[in-house]
Formats: structure tokens, C-alpha cells, sequence
């Protein structure tokens, strides 16, 4: 985020009345994106006296303690969204891990309960994680998808996040109100009885990302999401669907924090298990174009370090499909709306 955005959003924490508090960060372990967006709330947070927890999992939790050296971080433990083979397969794996997620619900209440009585939390603020919430702390829930587009089932779902968004005290939405959104439709107001508020976009990037003249790298390939989607998207790239010709120069970043072996590459290909905020955003300006997924975390880079990408969609995930063609044109990521 920008400085004018990062003074803005601690107004914002300050108009809450967050400084010198005990603040428990619950991050959703689906990818990286609620990871890398949550990196300048938590900034925020510290600059403001506050001292955070975070509880999270796998990847995700990985990446804030590689952000967030000796913090404290909380393994919640749960097991990983898969995603299938096909947009068919995913949407049915979707469907079927359902009764998996509403158990983890109740799971995470009481984990979240033990958690501020142990550590006498303040402040809770839960990106997409439905159970953590608490009687005994402030519970805010973190979330661009107020409308979640789902191919069928959409009137239930819909039902569904309202009561459960209705349990929280507030909803903060990481996005603009009004037409200059990013997540258009999908952020637009429910009727929740709940007061919430649009904080803007979330980026862990603090500039402009200006491509370098000469460029070193032709594209880089920019990897996140579930399995085994991720590496359905890698084994595509690696086969030439998205390079014109096999004699360019290219950089993958594969999105594995936690992953120490070394991906086989083309000679005239670099490939990165993980990078840190400041390498990422250095190897983005050495490129011509970027490819990656359609996240909505993806698109909040974007619109910040002001570049437009070659948006893939997850097969399956109507969030993606939705933003892909949203941002077909290049008008809301680069601010021309």
C-alpha cells in the first residue's frame, strides 16, 4: 500500500480505537492472497501500539511468520481446501467439503474462546474465517465477497453468510465503495443488520511497479491457490500455454513458501519457490507482462503497484471467472474508471 493508503487505513484503526491493544489476526488458509493481504493490517496494527496474534495455518501461516519474525503465531491446524482436476471437479469437491466447513465453524469458535481468555485478546478481526468471533472481544469480520456467486444453491448460500456475517459486530470490506470498486458486484451491500465499512484495497506492495527499460525478464509467472490447481496452473505454463515463443526470457514464482526442493526449468528460465515482498515487486519491474490468477488479492496488488495483467481463473471458482471478466479491460485496476 501506498503511504497516503497505509496513513489512511491506521486513521481508520484509530477511529476504531485500536492502538495498545491485544489484536488476534485470524488468516483463511486458501492460497496466499488472505495472507498477503492481511501483511499491512498487521503493519498497521503495530505502528499503533498494538500487540497481534495470529492464528492461521499451512502456507499462509508460513508467510506471516516469514513476514512477522517472532511473533506470535497460533497453528489452528486445519486440513487444506482441494480443489479438483476441471471446473466440474472443483465445483463438486467444493460442494462436498461443505459439512467439512461448517464443522471447522464451531471448531474455531472454541479455539478462538480458549485463545482470549488465555491471552486476554482485545480485538479480534477474522479474514473469511466464519468461527472466529468472541463475546469476549470486539469481532470483526474481513471480507470482499458480501455476495458469493455460486452456480447453484445461490439463494441458500447467500442466506447463510448473512446470518453468519450478523454474528459478527462489524464487517470491513477491502475495497472502494461505489463505482471505482474492484470486486464490483460481489462486494455490493447486504442487508445486514451489522454496521460496514469499505477500508479500501489491501496490498502488502507500497509503490508504483514502473517496467525497467531494458526489461530482464519476457513475463513472469506470478503462482497461488489451492491443489491441485496450482500445479495443473505450473504445469501448464512450463508447457508453452501462455508463451508465444520458447527463446524468451522467463521468471516463475511459484507460491510454495514452505517448499525446499527446486522446480526443473528451461535454461532460459528462473524459477522461485517463495520471494519476500521487496524481491517480488523487484523481479515485477524487471518484467515486460505478468500472468497470474484472478484473485481478488491479486487484483488489489495490481490496482496498487498500477500494472495490468494476463488474468487466469481458477477452473471452477466463479469469484475468479467473475473478476477475470470484470477486469478484461484494464480500467478499475489502473484507476480510469
Amino acid at each position: 500500500m501506498t503511504e497516503q493508503a497505509n496513513k489512511s487505513l491506521q486513521n481508520f484503526l484509530l477511529s476504531r480505537e485500536l492502538s495498545n491493544k491485544k489484536v488476534l489476526v485470524c488468516i483463511l488458509n486458501w492460497g496466499l492472497g488472505h495472507a498477503s493481504r492481511c501483511i499491512p493490517l498487521i503493519e498497521s496494527f503495530e505502528k499503533l501500539n498494538n500487540e497481534v496474534f495470529v492464528l492461521s495455518s499451512g502456507p499462509a501461516l508460513e508467510l506471516i511468520s516469514k513476514n512477522f519474525p517472532g511473533r506470535k503465531c497460533i497453528d489452528s491446524g486445519e486440513a487444506d481446501m482441494r480443489y479438483g482436476k476441471s471446473s466440474l471437479a472443483t465445483s463438486i469437491k467444493i460442494a462436498l467439503q461443505s459439512p467439512r466447513f461448517i464443522r471447522n465453524i464451531r471448531v474455531e469458535e472454541k479455539l478462538v474462546e480458549e485463545i482470549c481468555q488465555q491471552e486476554q485478546i482485545d480485538f479480534i478481526l477474522s479474514d473469511n474465517r466464519y468461527g472466529c468471533r468472541s463475546k469476549l472481544a470486539k469481532s470483526v469480520f474481513l471480507g470482499h465477497q458480501l455476495n458469493i456467486p455460486v452456480p447453484i444453491g445461490g439463494s441458500v448460500v447467500q442466506a447463510l453468510n448473512k446470518r453468519l456475517l450478523n454474528r459478527f459486530d462489524e464487517v470491513w470490506v477491502p475495497d472502494y465503495e461505489g463505482p471505482q470498486s474492484l470486486a464490483g458486484r460481489l462486494a455490493k451491500v447486504l442487508d445486514l443488520k451489522v454496521p460496514i465499512a469499505y477500508i479500501g484495497p489491501l496490498s502488502r506492495f507500497n509503490r508504483k511497479a514502473a517496467e525497467r527499460m531494458p526489461s530482464v525478464y519476457d513475463k513472469i509467472f506470478i503462482l497461488s491457490g489451492p491443489e491441485p490447481q496450482r500445479s495443473l496452473f505450473e504445469a501448464d505454463i512450463l508447457a508453452g500455454k501462455y508463451t508465444e515463443s520458447s527463446d524468451g526470457r522467463m521468471v516463475i514464482v511459484r507460491g510454495l513458501p514452505q517448499e525446499k526442493g527446486e522446480l526443473k526449468v528451461p535454461e532460459n528460465w528462473v524459477s522461485f519457490n517463495h520471494l519476500n515482498t521487496e524481491e517480488l515487486l523487484n523481479l515485477i519491474e524487471e518484467s515486460k507482462e505478468i500472468v497470474c490468477r484472478s484473485g481478488y488479492s491479486s487484483i488489489m496488488d495490481l490496482h496498487t503497484i498500477q500494472r495490468v495483467a494476463k488474468l487466469v481463473p481458477t477452473p471452477g471458482q466463479a469469484e475468479q471467472e467473475y473478476l477475470a471478466l470484470l477486469h478484461k479491460s484494464s480500467d478499475l485496476i489502473l484507476g480510469n474508471s
